[in-house]
């Protein structure tokens, strides 16, 4: 088979990969069932009390109220975010949640667009930070169609432990609940039996090929 391995051929295909990923996720991502932002925001918000009241994080549902906020944006655009200032320089100081099994926080802001009776998530920036793991932070991106990344394929993207100016890896496209997931249950250090390198799979690996 002819199969071109050009840089631009492989751009092609991350391209079309990255259309079937937002094809796929759309219907989720468009919370037609809730049909108003503040409908989308109290239903996040109502996890992050269940959250709290299973002690998955330290805050109290007071708490939730007064850090998870809804902020008019132009048009028919909603900033729903964890306090109304971009944690850039990850100053614990300011609004996040606390994972309580670990002390790892994290904080998150997405924009809804309410259009013809639904609303549909148009980006989103969701980080957690590590106490004592590398790397010390993750973060989820999905940024506007329009965006320059999506021009190489790299809408929705990971940093693992680094910035813009450092690695970005595709990653899929999620709604809120499931990065949420993600933060509460998913995204920890593995433990000592299972931190063994690559010594587990690599036996799965060999003995498959026996």
């Amino acid at each position: 088979m002819g199969v071109d391995v050009s840089k631009a051929a492989a751009l092609e295909r991350s391209k079309k990969l990255q259309e079937r990923q937002w094809q796929a996720a759309a219907p989720n991502m468009d919370i037609a069932r809730h049909g108003e932002a503040k409908r989308l925001h109290r239903a996040i918000r109502t996890y992050l009390i269940n959250a709290s009241d299973q002690h998955l994080i330290r805050e109290s549902e007071k708490a939730i109220y007064e850090l998870f906020l809804m902020i008019k944006c132009k048009g028919n655009d909603f900033d729903l975010a964890v306090g109304d200032v971009r944690n850039f320089n990850r100053n614990p100081a300011l609004p996040h949640f606390t994972r309580s099994s670990d002390g790892a926080w994290f904080d998150f802001q997405l924009l809804a667009h309410e259009v013809s009776g639904t609303v549909e998530i148009k980006a989103y920036d969701f980080e957690i930070r590590f106490l004592t793991s590398k790397p010390e932070f993750i973060r989820y991106d999905l940024n506007l169609a329009n965006h320059k990344n999506a021009t190489i394929a790299l809408r929705s993207h990971m940093h693992p432990g680094n910035d813009d100016e450092g690695l970005a890896v595709p990653a899929p496209i999620m709604t809120p609940f499931e990065i949420l997931d993600l933060f509460l249950h998913g995204v920890s250090p593995l433990n000592v039996t299972q931190r063994t390198g690559r010594s587990a799979d690599a036996n799965l690996v060999s003995s498959a090929s026996k």
